[in-house]
């Protein structure tokens, strides 16, 4: 069965034989793509907006028992965001979503994927998870845009810079230390 994103990837450039290799070790590459494709450049970046250029339906449901679930539906991908947490946890479960479904995670076999909160740090141990949370932070907070905002304040630290993406201070965190901003230790 090929599913529609998979032909919205194909039309990014990408071919089937770079697929597996890009999608595997980079996550980022593959965000930045959807990125360039669907972003205006205003911040913070409409995860829902976004998503829904890419293809899935985007649905509010307060009666989730998780914090967000994407599945097929009708051959079309839908996500689903738990609207009783934050609406930071909100923004970060849909880019989450959103990248197990451009990773490809979703198979004719697996059609859904269900996640709890924990499956939203880096602590985790699965490479799916750790690949859709590596898609999140660099749809939700894009490299260039985040060295751009850090030039433009005067004060910028991880409250202001969190604030501006609209993303939680562990996630600005979290990314501050990958661009090699913050320190590990910090």
């Amino acid at each position: 069965m090929e599913l529609k994103w998979c032909q919205f990837i194909a039309q990014m450039g990408y071919k089937a034989k770079d697929m597996k290799m890009t999608i595997r070790q980079r996550p980022e590459a593959l965000a930045r793509r959807v990125l360039e494709a669907h972003w205006d450049g205003v911040l913070p970046v409409d995860i829902r907006g976004l998503a829904e250029s890419c293809g899935a339906r985007v649905i509010d449901d307060p009666l989730l028992d998780v914090s967000g679930v994407v599945a097929i539906e009708g051959g079309e991908p839908v996500i689903k965001v738990n609207t009783n947490e934050s609406e930071l946890r909100q923004r970060f479960t849909i880019a989450h979503e959103l990248g197990h479904m451009m990773l490809r995670h979703l198979t004719k076999d697996k059609t859904e994927f269900r996640d709890p909160s924990k499956n939203y740090t880096m602590a985790n141990f699965d490479r799916r998870e750790r690949d859709a949370n590596r898609f999140a932070a660099a749809i939700l907070m894009p490299g260039e845009a985040v060295r751009a905002v850090i030039l433009e304040m005067d004060d910028a630290d991880v409250d202001s810079l969190a604030s501006v993406f609209k993303v939680s201070k562990a996630a600005m965190s979290i990314k501050l230390k990958s661009m090699g901003i913050l320190p590990e230790w910090a």
